[in-house]
């Protein structure tokens, strides 16, 4: 089972205390304990990067993330999309919704993939998104409605 997230998600696996931190973090587990797969894009990942460099993480702490993460990919766990794979789309995606760029890539990612997007972003839980999503088979979901619905359909 696959699911596509960003670095909304992802980011909370290291650092603490961010609203749904548990919920991450039991997704998280949920795909170390190979329960389901997890794809991003090359962008969330640096988003993550980025977003801890933000809050003044040490570069130790920094490097140990990004470790852990390249870690995860190589081992499987997490499964990167390049940019390029998506682009087109993605573009289209800016055009016909308004999106961000980052956004526009990762639910190209989902759409690519046929997978579940799983997100905090409040920009892609958007009502009209959510539908635009819909009628191309992929579901959006926030951590809270996916892991209370269980064992999440779609590509893999």
């Amino acid at each position: 089972m696959n699911v596509v997230t960003d670095a909304s998600v992802i980011v909370k696996w290291f650092k603490k205390g961010e609203p749904k931190e548990e919920l991450a973090l039991a997704l998280r587990d949920k795909m170390l304990a190979h329960e389901l797969s997890i794809t991003c894009n090359e962008w969330s990942i640096l988003e993550v990067i980025r977003a801890v460099m933000k809050v003044n993480f040490p570069v130790d702490k920094v490097k140990e993330i990004v470790s852990i993460l390249s870690e995860l990919e190589s081992e499987g766990f997490i499964r990167v999309i390049r940019v390029y794979d998506v682009r087109k789309e993605a573009a289209d995606l800016i055009h016909a919704l308004n999106l961000y760029a980052s956004d526009a890539v990762v639910l190209a990612t989902a759409l690519h993939t046929k997978s579940t997007l799983v997100t905090e972003d409040h920009h892609l839980l958007k009502d009209p998104i959510k539908k635009f999503a819909r009628e191309h088979k992929v579901e959006i979901k926030d951590l809270e409605q996916f892991l209370s619905e269980g064992t999440p359909s779609g590509g893999g």
